[in-house]
């Protein structure tokens, strides 16, 4: 049974969540449509996409959401549910770190962002989503979507520079750039402004997600 402190029907009533769904909307997915969903957190587009019936796949680190997601969607033939870290290294067991006092919140694989303590984490294996498409040989992906707490860049820029960002049409992200305010190495933010260059071939396909 789906733990019904962690599935609360209040977390599709949200303004957020109201607002994603009117861009999910916006994109006329249809059943023969594929949809790589990074960061699927509670299933809040889950809960949309599952009755679209197309095919998804869906990456989540953190082994409470993980756990009740493949409960709720794991018996659906076009859902495929993944307890990876998508980041630009490949097979490779890293920390991800979290909030002692936020254990249905989120996680990520950035110690420096603020609303996670360096100390406490869970190991999980990582995977590049380039070589996650090649592997599935997904010729086609509608859409991207990430809100992966900071690991965002990372991921674009292996999609860029392994070329499996052709592949892609559409990519909705959000930029946690606002949540490293106080903590963000100068290592991070360079590597950001260097990946937000690369973007600027492919600026046709990115949107701004949240």
């Amino acid at each position: 049974m789906i733990d019904l402190k962690w599935y609360n029907p209040k977390t599709f009533n949200t303004q957020n969540y109201k607002k994603n769904l009117k861009i999910l909307k916006s994109l006329n997915l249809e059943k023969n449509s594929v949809f790589i969903d990074a960061g699927a957190h509670r299933g809040e587009e889950l809960n949309y996409l599952s009755k679209i019936g197309c095919t998804v796949y869906s990456f989540e680190i953190h082994p409470i959401h993980f756990k009740n997601l493949s409960k709720m969607y794991g018996d659906r033939k076009n859902i495929f549910i993944y307890n990876n870290a998508l980041t630009n290294i490949s097979k490779k067991e890293i920390p991800c770190f979290y909030k002692k006092t936020s254990i249905g919140g989120s996680m990520s694989i950035q110690k420096e962002k603020g609303n996670v303590d360096p100390d406490r984490f869970v190991m999980v294996k990582s995977i590049k989503l380039s070589d996650f498409i090649l592997d599935k040989n997904i010729e086609k992906i509608d859409v991207l979507k990430m809100d992966v707490e900071g690991a965002e860049f990372k991921i674009i820029e292996d999609l860029i520079d392994s070329k499996a960002i052709e592949r892609i049409s559409v990519i909705l992200y959000e930029d946690h750039d606002g949540k490293f305010k106080k903590k963000k190495s100068k290592e991070w933010r360079n590597h950001r402004v260097s990946v937000k260059e690369k973007m600027k071939a492919y600026r046709e396909k990115f949107r701004k997600w949240h």
